[in-house]
C-alpha cells in the first residue's frame, strides 16, 4: 500500500502544471505587449488612437483586451510618419497631411481661421488654433499655438472617408517631428500684463486681468486687496504680525493672507507672485533673505 501511494505522488509530481504554466504564458504575453507599444508607437500616435476610439464608441473587435486592440492599431499606423504628404499651411505651422488623399480631399480655411477637411462635400473633421475644442496639443515656442479637433459624424461604413479621418494621425505625427509639440496639452500664455498701483512706498504692479474684479484700497500704512466684499490679502508697511517679504529702503512690506475657499479668489490671491517680481526687478527692494 506504501509503494503504491508513493508511486503516485511520484506520477503526480511529474505532470506539468498546466494552470502555472497558462499563468506564465498569459504573464510572459503581458510583459512583451508593453515594449511593443513603447518602441513601435510614439506617445502621440497612441493618443490617436485612443481620439480614434473615444470618437467612433467601437469596441475591439475578436474579444481582443482593450490594450492588444490599441497595440495592434497602432502598429498598423505606426509608419504614417514615412507616407509621402502634402503641406498645408494652418496658424503659422505647416501640416503634413498623406498625398494620397490630395486629389480626394478639400482643405478650406474658414472665416474664423480653421481648417475644414471634406471629402464629396462630406465634412470630415475641422481643426482649430484653440483649446474651445477637443485639444491635440500644442505647439510650443515663442508663441504657443494649441490645436484642437472637432470630428464630424461619418457613414462608418465609408472605410475611405474613415482613413481620411483616421489620417488625423499623420498630421499629429508630423507635428511631432517638427516642432516641440506638447501631446493633449494646451499650454496656454501667461499674461504678463499688470497694472500700476501708487502707493506711499513705491509702485506696485497687480495682474490685469483681475483689474475689473478686485478693490484695490490704498491707505499710508497698507494696500488691501479684496473681491465681492471678500478680503484677499494686505501688503502692510509697517511692523505687523504678517509674513514679511522683504524690505524697500528702510521700509519693511508683508503680507496678510486671508482664508478663502473659491478658486479664483486664490488665483487673485496668487497675483501677489507679480507684485513681488515688478519689485524684484527695483534695486531699493531687498527680499527676505
Amino acid at each position: 500500500m506504501d509503494k503504491e501511494i508513493r508511486e503516485q505522488k511520484e506520477t503526480e509530481a511529474a505532470k506539468p502544471d498546466t494552470q502555472k504554466s497558462a499563468a506564465g504564458a498569459a504573464a510572459g504575453k503581458g510583459r512583451s505587449l508593453k515594449p511593443v507599444i513603447w518602441i513601435c508607437a510614439a506617445v502621440v500616435v497612441l493618443l490617436a488612437v485612443v481620439f480614434a476610439v473615444t470618437r467612433s464608441g467601437a469596441k475591439p473587435a475578436g474579444g481582443k483586451n482593450p490594450e492588444q486592440a490599441v497595440a495592434e492599431e497602432t502598429m498598423e499606423i505606426g509608419s504614417g510618419e514615412d507616407r509621402e504628404t502634402f503641406e498645408i499651411p494652418f496658424a503659422g505651422l505647416v501640416l503634413k497631411y498623406p498625398k494620397e488623399w490630395q486629389d480626394q480631399v478639400t482643405v478650406t480655411e474658414n472665416e474664423d481661421g480653421s481648417l475644414a477637411f471634406s471629402a464629396d462635400g462630406a465634412l470630415l473633421f475641422t481643426l482649430y488654433s484653440d483649446d474651445a475644442h477637443q485639444t491635440l496639443g500644442t505647439v510650443t515656442g515663442e508663441k504657443n499655438t494649441v490645436i484642437s479637433v472637432q470630428f464630424a459624424e461619418i457613414d462608418p461604413n465609408d472605410a475611405a472617408k474613415a482613413a481620411m479621418q483616421e489620417d488625423i494621425n499623420v498630421i499629429l505625427l508630423h507635428l511631432a517631428k517638427d516642432y516641440d509639440f506638447a501631446v493633449g496639452t494646451a499650454v496656454l500664455p501667461e499674461d504678463d500684463a499688470a497694472f500700476p498701483i501708487t502707493t506711499s512706498v513705491t509702485t506696485l504692479y497687480y495682474p490685469a486681468k483681475w483689474q475689473d474684479q478686485v478693490t484695490v484700497d490704498v491707505s499710508e500704512e497698507k494696500v488691501s486687496f479684496s473681491a465681492g466684499g471678500t478680503p484677499l490679502f494686505d501688503l502692510v508697511f509697517t511692523d505687523c504680525d504678517g509674513y514679511l517679504l522683504g524690505t524697500y529702503g528702510k521700509t519693511p512690506i508683508y503680507i496678510v493672507e486671508y482664508e478663502v475657499s473659491d478658486d479664483t479668489h486664490a488665483a487673485m490671491q496668487a497675483g501677489v507672485n507679480v507684485i513681488l517680481k515688478h519689485l524684484m526687478e527695483d534695486e531699493q527692494f531687498v527680499m527676505r533673505a
